[in-house]
């Protein structure tokens, strides 16, 4: 679905088996350290963080969010993965507004 659209993908997962084959065609496929892997982005880069554990999940956003040359974060969970998640970034110094 993602294929035609105007941007370019790239696809972070430490579990290399988990890329589909036609994916190559349309999208980097990266298999390595997801939270390394934020530094590495282009400045201005959007972030869609849906992994397979709330801990990596939360150590990425905190990645993107301490790097800060992002257009934009987002994560899927629930309301109260959302509020953990505020709570324990503000812990580490993560400004609020940003929040």
């Amino acid at each position: 679905m993602l294929h035609p659209l105007p941007f370019r993908l790239t696809w972070v997962d430490e579990r290399a088996n988990i890329f589909p084959a036609e994916a190559a065609e349309f999208c980097t496929l990266l298999s390595s350290d997801p939270v390394a892997a934020v530094s590495e982005a282009d400045t201005s880069s959007v972030f869609v963080v849906m992994t397979h554990s709330h801990e990596l999940d939360e150590d990425i956003c905190h990645a993107v969010l301490s790097w800060g040359d992002f257009r934009w974060l987002g994560l899927i969970g629930s309301g109260t993965k959302r509020r953990r998640f505020v709570h324990r970034l503000a812990q580490c110094g993560i400004d609020e507004e940003l929040l």
